[in-house]
């Protein structure tokens, strides 16, 4: 598995997030996202969405024990392969033409790159697989580093994910139901039935998927050795 550390709405509120996207030097505006990925933009973008939040839940077969069928629905949402962009598409975000990663010229010769959102993914995913440590000890390539290592990447996962959603801030209203005998510690309980509107992944992951390359880099280091 690859290691990359490096976008979304989920509401309303959220959408003011589209307006500027933060870099290294400061904002730019969602003109230049319309012109890195005008389908992202098209009609149809932006769906109403319920969330089903409460516990006991499976919704859709993320949640629960790990399982082979339960890794390919995570891993068909957490895809690795960048896709191309150009050199002028690389200056407008903000970055160095010499330090950013280019295919080889058999493949093009342009710049690589990928989408925010499947490295937040991967990082929630991360930490889903930490949390069952001892099934995927042998099956996640970051868990056969060192123990510090680990710790560092799903640290780095945490903050991420937390800057995220500090970002986005979903302001979505969450009232309260009167507590059940599941809970008896509790006053009264979450309603986790939430409506949102949102950005259409599916549209999202079908974008990337028709531009994706995979790109293989000669490896500098191997940490197959390096077991916890």
């Amino acid at each position: 598995m690859a290691l990359y550390l490096s976008w979304g709405a989920t509401n309303t509120v959220a959408d003011s997030c589209l307006h500027t996207v933060r870099t290294s030097n400061g904002t730019y505006s969602t003109s230049l996202l319309r012109s890195l990925a005008p389908a992202l933009f098209s009609v149809g973008t932006y769906q109403e969405v319920m969330f089903h939040g409460e516990l006991f839940n499976d919704n859709g077969g993320f949640r629960g024990p790990p399982s082979p069928e339960r890794d390919a629905a995570w891993d068909r949402i957490t895809p690795e392969d960048p896709f191309p962009i150009s050199a002028s598409e690389v200056v407008k975000v903000g970055k160095s033409l010499e330090s950013s990663i280019r295919y080889p010229d058999d493949k093009g010769g342009q710049y690589a790159a990928n989408l925010e959102v499947f490295h937040q993914l991967h990082c929630l995913n991360l930490l889903r697989k930490a949390t069952h440590f001892e099934y995927y000890a042998d099956k996640e390539i970051m868990f056969k580093t060192t123990p510090h290592m680990i710790q560092e990447h799903l640290d780095h996962c945490i903050d991420m994910l937390r800057i995220s959603l500090q970002c986005t801030s979903d302001l979505t209203l969450i009232t309260f139901n009167a507590s059940t005998p599941e809970f008896p510690m509790a006053e009264y309980i979450p309603d986790f039935y939430t409506n949102h509107r949102c950005r259409n992944f599916e549209q999202t992951l079908d974008w990337y998927n028709d531009r994706r390359i995979p790109l293989h880099l000669p490896s500098t280091h191997d940490m197959s050795d390096e077991r916890p």
